[in-house]
């Protein structure tokens, strides 16, 4: 609420990752200069938790993007292979915004 009348909007000359991502943070920061003041944002917030039995149980679960994080985490996976430890893993996100665009041809 409150971007109205072109404000809602922002055209990106030359669309790449970054360039797009430029425009949704100039979005943001507009909005958030008109309404600094506004009580509470809409998040869509998800939370999960699981036991860790594998690697791959991880990777399906989280996607490519676990292998970055995985060695962070210090997981033994061999430990948990040999049923010497445990482990539990949890999710928690928030989504404040989503952003649609088309790809340039």
């Amino acid at each position: 609420p409150g971007l109205t009348h072109g404000t809602n909007r922002v055209t990106v000359p030359n669309p790449s990752k970054s360039t797009v991502d430029q425009g949704v943070n100039d979005l943001l920061q507009r909005w958030t200069d008109r309404h600094d003041k506004y009580p509470e944002h809409a998040a869509k917030i998800s939370y999960d938790e699981s036991m860790v039995n594998s690697k791959e149980q991880l990777k399906a679960k989280f996607g490519l993007g676990f292998e970055k994080i995985a060695a962070k985490l210090n997981v033994n996976f061999e430990a948990i292979h040999k049923h010497e430890r445990q482990v539990a893993i949890a999710s928690f996100k928030q989504i404040y915004y989503t952003v649609a665009m088309d790809t340039p041809t």
